[in-house]
């Protein structure tokens, strides 16, 4: 069974920010090759920095109400990560 879909993003006026900005933001620690969006339920979502470098379509998306998701646009929504609490780098 395949991960990828074609289907596009469809932005919904939240606000929308590049993963990899976020990351910068946060500050990347030397040798870190990896990254875990935790969401308030547990769910985790762990893949490669470099998979994230490939791929500039990957979003963080903030609602109005301060929620957070990662969007992978070319993935599932199943691969997406709803309500992001806490980013792991390692």
């Amino acid at each position: 069974m395949s991960e990828r879909c074609d289907r596009p993003w469809e932005s919904t006026g939240d606000v929308e920010t590049p993963v990899l900005e976020t990351l910068g933001a946060l500050g990347i620690p030397d040798g870190a090759t990896r990254v875990a969006f935790i969401s308030a339920d547990g769910y985790r979502r762990e893949v490669a920095l470099a998979a994230l470098r490939a791929d500039p379509s990957v979003i963080m998306v903030t609602a109005a109400d301060g929620r957070r998701r990662v969007v992978f646009p070319r993935r599932k929504p199943s691969f997406w990560v709803k309500d992001v609490v806490s980013i792991e780098l390692r």
